[in-house]
């Protein structure tokens, strides 16, 4: 886009200028800034797929901020800052992000607001001193993803003071999202001033389940058994479900079976060669020294003359060693815990703690 016009500050400094609008259009921004300033991009956000569930976390976050815009009047009569705050928690996957979608489309059609995502403390504070200087009566929500993440990134005490309403926050609403609510402490879950209202959004119920299936396959009966048969699935595992079996072409019963046993994830050990991370276990009998390699199942007695009380810590690290240099090649049992006690209390001529 050319320069179209000139702008001034002060009448006596005039700058090329673009296309002039009068008011920030009804949208989801972040807040960006250059050598040139601070300036509002439209954050794209697709509403397109949004499925109305019944009975969703999402009507009671909605209703919950339109009927606070709605008591501004009595706000400023107590003389107390028009603000709001509401925090979501729940599993990976819940519909978190599906809940603030819809809030952005509820915001932005039917209040005529905007949606700013939290950048960082400094770049908000400026952008919304910015916005409050052309549009003081707009209302604001202030999109807060992640928030354990976002105070991890970001010194807190300033993320707390905005929160707090600090540097003039009026007529404005933060909504936040977070996996991990026991990372956030007193200091957000017990401070009604920061988050008033604290909604959980659990996995989709068998009724949600079925309005989104039935979206997708058109079919009530095939989205009844698909529904019944996915009790703990995420809206992003049911749409995987039907990618799988509609698109891709795969068995329902295989595609079914790889997103359960997804929940349960691969772990280190199920790579690791030489399981390093195996538990090991030993005490002190009165005769020999009993052990076991909770790994690979192996248990038996050591003779020694003398016994040693092994601590899960220093067999894993003697283990370790061996195995970078060399000297143990598999899966540690039982005659290889045997083998390093055995040298070790030789080595100490005694007991080892």
């Amino acid at each position: 886009m050319g320069f179209t016009q000139w702008s001034t500050p002060d009448g006596e400094a005039f700058f090329p200028a673009g296309q002039v609008v009068k008011r920030l259009p009804p949208d989801y921004y972040k807040i960006q800034q250059t050598m040139n300033g601070i300036f509002f991009l439209k954050n794209p956000i697709k509403t397109e797929e949004l499925v109305a569930f019944p009975d969703s976390a999402s009507d009671k976050i909605i209703n919950e901020i339109q009927r606070f815009w709605k008591l501004e009047n009595k706000f400023r009569e107590a003389q107390i800052p028009f603000k709001r705050g509401i925090l979501m928690y729940g599993p990976p996957g819940s519909g978190k992000t599906c809940a603030l979608r819809t809030v952005v489309e509820d915001l932005t059609k039917n209040q005529n607001g905007i949606v700013v995502d939290f950048c960082s403390p400094s770049l908000l504070k400026e952008g919304y001193e910015l916005v409050r200087k052309i549009h003081p009566d707009i209302p604001i929500i202030v999109m807060i993803e992640d928030l354990d993440a976002v105070l991890y990134r970001n010194n807190e005490s300033e993320v707390l003071n905005l929160l707090d309403g600090m540097y003039g926050i009026d007529k404005t609403v933060f909504v936040a999202t977070t996996n991990y609510p026991e990372k956030l402490g007193s200091r957000i879950m017990n401070r009604p001033s920061r988050f008033d209202k604290r909604i959980f959004i659990g996995m989709p119920t068998e009724a949600a389940r079925q309005v989104y299936l039935n979206a997708k396959l058109k079919n009530l009966e095939e989205s009844h058994k698909w529904a019944k048969d996915t009790d703990g699935f995420s809206i992003a595992h049911l749409k995987e479900l039907f990618v799988a079996v509609k698109i891709l072409g795969e068995g329902y019963i295989d595609a079914l079976h790889v997103l359960q046993t997804m929940k349960d994830g691969p772990t280190s050990q199920s790579f690791d060669p030489y399981n390093t991370k195996t538990e090991y276990s030993c005490e002190v009998t009165p005769g020999p020294a009993y052990c076991e390699s909770k790994g690979t199942g192996s248990k038996g007695m050591i003779n020694e003359d003398k016994y040693a009380q092994y601590g899960t810590g220093k067999l894993y690290k003697k283990m370790k060693e061996q195995m970078k240099s060399g000297i143990q090649k598999r899966t540690p049992n039982v005659s290889d815990i045997a083998r390093i006690i055995s040298e070790d209390i030789r080595h100490d001529n005694g007991f080892i703690k």
